[in-house]
């Protein structure tokens, strides 16, 4: 019996990563998500995802990873009904006797529903940025999903209040970071890459015959390194079959650049480059900029980084300000990070609060009963009292805000950066609104680690097979004695990086 490991997708993407480790009956599969690739974007917000078929239109369409035994028989059913193929069920106990071919019209061709798969799989994820986790929501309720206890209770919280996942699942699992899992004879075991905000993990793969390695998002140089180097020193005595290794700045000439050594190759080193501003630096100037700024601060954060909301509460109350949150993100502040936020609530159609018809739901007759609220009025008394949450969607809130001496503080939101063709638009509404804009991108900082920093993780764990990923450009991260492995998405392949037969195998 031997180990069969599968890249599903995020080969050539920035994110969407999605790993299967296979042994015997049982499968661990890493992450699932979608990547990031907002020019192709199908859910632009004209086209609206349909009601019944979400999941199947979403494989189809490349956004969640195309993987058996995962998906409910019913999110496969190719017609909006949702009663199966050509009419007839296809569920547990038919004998499969109505199982499309390949490619079949309108339906997900080939691909194995959860109940009838003979696998004991279970999914685990890494961290709760969208492009490691987007399509857990999807996986049929009989399949574990695993993520670790902050993570869960945040996106819980975040799906409650409609921040979340769109999900069909009844529940979540969750994990102790450095405490292992087992599925049948394989061994996940969780390893802390840092605990700030929900925290983030890599994932070492341990079945009877070799180990897989999943870096999730690999961070070295400088945010929490400790755990890092912990990790490399563990998987160098371990020993490591395939390494699976987050590659994002090699997608980007200027990142090698900076890292080229005289012969013009990556250089190996944790130090990130010269001149690089480090999480401490924008900590600084983030507080430096809300204290100092004589008008309204307005905030876009992203709304899962917890941390990022707490630095925000923190810095507003040594302004003197009063941080303001959104009706959801306050609910979730609430939840997880123990808060009890002002909160302002836009105008904007289909803004959690807004004026419509009807008793308001649970979660938010509960914050407006524990949680006072700021008006606009009030806002526009004293605007430098205020720090304002404004998510993108809210953005046009703005051209009602005094905007005099004020700022629009981009911390990581949506649109994420100048690549994103909202960006301009963006840009656009602040230029009407009369705001200045400042950028603190702490993801780009801290979320990935510099090229050097990457070839040196390669080169001290060693790999027998290396495997880029979360990359354009995977080919660019190779290391000597590694075999590099670029496979197509969906080719499974053994622990040597040889190509492996799924034929007779359970499904």
């Amino acid at each position: 019996m031997t180990t069969i490991v599968t890249l599903h997708s995020g080969a050539r993407t920035i994110g969407g990563v999605c790993v299967s480790v296979e042994y015997g009956a049982a499968r661990a599969v890493l992450d699932f998500g979608s990547p990031y690739v907002p020019e192709a974007q199908v859910f632009d917000g004209r086209v609206q995802p349909r009601r019944r078929t979400w999941v199947a239109d979403s494989i189809r369409l490349g956004l969640f990873p195309r993987v058996d035994g995962v998906y409910a028989a019913e999110d496969l059913a190719a017609d909006a009904a949702g009663d199966g193929w050509g009419g007839k069920g296809w569920g547990a106990g038919d004998g499969g006797a109505d199982r499309p071919a390949a490619g079949a019209a309108g339906g997900i061709g080939g691909l194995v529903p959860a109940e009838r798969s003979q696998l004991e799989t279970a999914v685990f994820v890494s961290t709760l940025y969208l492009d490691h986790m987007a399509a857990i929501g999807a996986v049929a309720d009989r399949v574990p999903v695993y993520m670790g206890p902050v993570a869960r209770r945040l996106e819980l919280a975040m799906e409650t209040c409609g921040l979340g996942v769109r999900s069909r699942r009844s529940a979540y699992q969750s994990f102790e970071f450095d405490q292992p899992v087992r599925v049948g004879e394989i061994e996940v075991l969780p390893i802390t890459s840092y605990t700030d905000g929900f925290g983030s993990c890599s994932f070492l793969v341990t079945t009877p015959d070799g180990t897989a390695h999943w870096t999730g998002n690999l961070t070295i140089d400088g945010f929490e390194s400790g755990h890092t180097l912990a990790e490399i020193d563990l998987l160098r005595r371990r020993g490591l079959d395939v390494l699976f290794c987050d590659a994002t700045r090699f997608s980007f000439d200027e990142e090698l650049s900076r890292a080229a050594g005289p012969d013009g190759a990556v250089a190996a080193g944790i130090a990130a480059p010269a001149g690089a501003p480090t999480n401490a630096d924008l900590d600084a100037e983030l507080a430096r900029t809300i204290a100092t700024r004589p008008g309204l601060a307005v905030v876009n954060v992203y709304q899962r980084e917890l941390a990022s909301v707490a630095k925000l509460a923190a810095s507003a109350a040594a302004a003197g300000r009063l941080a303001v949150f959104e009706p959801d993100l306050a609910f979730v502040a609430r939840e997880c990070l123990g808060l009890t936020p002002a909160v302002y609530t836009p105008d904007s159609a289909g803004s959690a609060g807004s004026a419509g018809e009807g008793a308001p739901p649970a979660w938010l007759a509960r914050l407006r009963a524990e949680c006072p609220a700021v008006t606009r009025a009030e806002i526009a008394a004293e605007p430098r009292r205020f720090l304002l949450q404004n998510s993108y969607a809210n953005i046009l809130e703005l051209l009602s805000l005094p905007s005099a001496g004020g700022v629009y503080i981009h911390l990581d939101g949506e649109p994420v950066g100048r690549f994103d063709p909202s960006w301009a638009n963006m840009e656009r509404v602040l230029g009407v609104a009369g705001f200045e804009l400042a950028c603190f991108d702490y993801n780009d900082v801290v979320g990935h680690a510099f090229p050097g920093a990457v070839q040196h993780y390669v080169e001290a764990v060693a790999p027998r097979v290396l495997v880029p990923c979360h990359s354009t450009r995977p080919q660019l991260l190779a290391a000597a004695g590694a075999k590099q492995l670029l496979p197509e998405p969906g080719r499974p392949f053994d622990l040597a990086g040889r190509p492996a037969s799924r034929d007779g195998r359970p499904r």
